[in-house]
């Protein structure tokens, strides 16, 4: 009886001992439901389905999952992150894609992989790629182009579209256009052939089938065989280089400048200024500006002088009234113009006329050209100068024949 009950106990712990094992497996493991629609549905819509973490695919598929999930990351504040994989590394993808025509071929149009790399475009049109991570970043959305070199350490480079283009130096772009390279560091590319090889450099080659390539660092390279255009709203045009005044004259757009000493300027300084050298740009004209990144030097300031073009410049009645086409050069009055009556330096001439009538100083429109001017009337007469060349001809005729007189005497006397 004693052998039975032990038996007994021995049999009933291991029943127990078997079905706690069991339950202890079967809630230990994550649940997994199985879902299974059907349409139309038999029982209406689901409102809502809720989770903390939703996987696609994964082991069973031998694969690692998609998967979506909200986290809480602190603040009041939580995220919505789409992952691929597991972390542990491999080329897994999230790839969208079509069959096309029934073909049951499938064909990738987007794809998304745990390096960061995008791929958006179909393999027949060679599409655009976009690969980042926390090293590099190369962007390209170009046709059969190359961003970054391989084995080399070329980081942030972008090709925005085009064909055959190539933008390997780090924080290199090409823009578009064909057979385009961008190899300096931080340089631009773009047209057709341009090659940006220098760091800092900027290309842009029209369409002409030859290479154009940068001429050095930080540079600006254009190649436009019709020529190259800029508009504005005025039409007057000028150009203008920033350059340093002396900076207690207080120069205002339009005076005249002359210059001063070492690579500075003032205002012009009297009537016929021989060291007049511009004019002050002024907002009324398009003018292109020269600009000098270097800071002024001490007691200076910059100011954007035309040098030639169309610019307005004040003048005053002194030379008296203006008529197109009349030089015009400084005045007695600091910085302001007059019309030039004799020879001597000007800053260009009229294009407007000005009979100050209603004031005492204008400002009219000058095409600026800065040179010596020679007054006609100051010109000798063709008719004087004919007359002058018979005078010193019939001179010369008397002295040489003085000459003679006086050496035949001289002979006479030794003799």
């Amino acid at each position: 009886m004693r052998n039975r009950f032990i038996c007994r106990q021995v049999i009933s712990g291991l029943v127990m001992s078997l079905i706690f094992g069991l339950c202890t497996v079967c809630f230990g493991q994550e649940e997994s439901i199985t879902i299974t629609t059907y349409y139309p549905s038999p029982y209406g819509s689901y409102n809502e389905l809720q989770t903390n973490r939703l996987y696609i695919g994964g082991p069973s598929q031998n694969t690692d999952p998609l998967w979506i999930e909200r986290v809480d990351v602190g603040d009041d504040r939580s995220e919505f992150r789409i992952g691929i994989g597991d972390n542990t590394g491999g080329d897994d993808s999230f790839v969208i894609g079509v069959v096309p025509d029934n073909s049951g071929v499938w064909t990738p149009i987007f794809t998304v992989r745990n390096d960061g790399y995008i791929s958006i475009g179909t393999p027949a049109r060679q599409g655009a790629t976009l690969h980042g991570n926390q090293a590099h970043t190369h962007v390209n959305w170009g046709v059969d182009s190359v961003t970054g070199e391989a084995g080399k350490n070329h980081s942030y480079c972008t090709v925005s579209g085009g064909g055959r283009n190539t933008a390997s130096g780090y924080g290199s772009i090409v823009s578009g256009g064909y057979l385009n390279t961008a190899s300096g560091e931080y340089s631009w590319a773009g047209g057709r052939r341009a090659e940006a090889e220098h760091e800092g450099s900027f290309v842009w080659a029209d369409a002409q089938d030859a290479d154009y390539k940068s001429n050095g660092n930080h540079t600006f390279n254009v190649r436009a065989k019709g020529g190259v255009f800029h508009s504005g709203d005025s039409p007057e045009w000028d150009i203008a280089e920033e350059m340093e005044v002396l900076e207690e004259e207080n120069i205002q757009a339009c005076e005249l400048v002359s210059i001063g000493g070492d690579d500075f300027l003032v205002r012009s300084r009297s009537a016929y200024d021989k060291n007049l050298i511009g004019v002050v740009a002024s907002k009324k004209t398009t003018t292109l500006h020269l600009q000098s990144l270097a800071p002024p030097r001490e007691k200076m300031t910059k100011k954007y002088i035309s040098l030639v073009g169309r610019a307005y410049v004040k003048v005053n009645r002194e030379g008296g009234e203006i008529s197109p086409g009349e030089p015009i050069t400084s005045s007695s009055s600091p910085g302001v113009g007059m019309k030039a009556t004799k020879s001597g330096r000007i800053i260009g001439f009229a294009l407007e006329g000005e009979d100050f009538k209603e004031k005492e100083v204008s400002e009219i429109l000058v095409f600026v050209n800065v040179g010596d001017y020679i007054n006609p009337e100051e010109y000798v007469k063709r008719e004087d100068f004919d007359s002058l060349l018979k005078e010193l001809k019939t001179l010369k005729e008397r002295l040489d024949l003085i000459s003679f007189e006086r050496i035949k005497n001289k002979g006479r006397i030794e003799g």
